[in-house]
This record gives structure tokens, C-alpha cells and sequence, in this order.
């Protein structure tokens, strides 16, 4: 018997799930990646822990970084959506 395989997912994967502007026009992101995920800016790269993590950032109004976090574990984590509350 023939058995079709998923493809595997490529080693950077990246998913934009949420965006959102607060009150000075700063620009939250929440997202899921694998692998290495760059954001350019002040933020550091960020590295998947495992399989896919999650991530937020901060960036300015003009689209430049000024944090990013990663979340996750060895497991299959993402983060759905963000808002963002005065």
C-alpha cells in the first residue's frame, strides 16, 4: 500500500495572524513562525524553540521594531489574533 506524506514545512515558515494600531499609530503584530524569524530594527532575531512558536512585536509608526518577544515551546504553538486596548 501507497501512503502519501504531508510535505514537510519549510524550515522559516512565518504567519501574520493579528495586526493592530494603538492610539500614537504604533503597529502590534502577533504572529507564528519556524525557524528564524527577523524583524530588523532594535529587535534581536527571534528562534522558534521548537516547532512553530508564537511571536508579538511593537514597531514604530514609521514600521521600524522596537520589541519583539517569541512564545512557545518544543510543540506546535501559535497565537490567533491581538488587540490592542488604551
Amino acid at each position: 500500500m501507497h501512503r502519501q506524506r504531508e510535505p514537510a514545512a519549510p524550515a522559516n515558515d512565518r504567519f501574520l495572524n493579528g495586526i493592530a494600531l494603538d492610539a500614537t499609530g504604533n503597529i502590534a503584530l502577533a504572529g507564528a513562525f519556524r525557524g528564524t524569524l527577523s524583524l530588523g530594527g532594535a529587535c534581536s532575531p527571534l528562534v522558534s524553540a521548537g516547532d512553530q512558536d508564537m511571536f508579538v512585536a511593537k514597531l514604530d509608526p514609521d514600521g521600524d521594531c522596537l520589541w519583539a518577544q517569541a512564545y512557545g515551546s518544543d510543540e506546535d504553538d501559535g497565537l490567533p489574533h491581538i488587540d490592542v486596548r488604551a
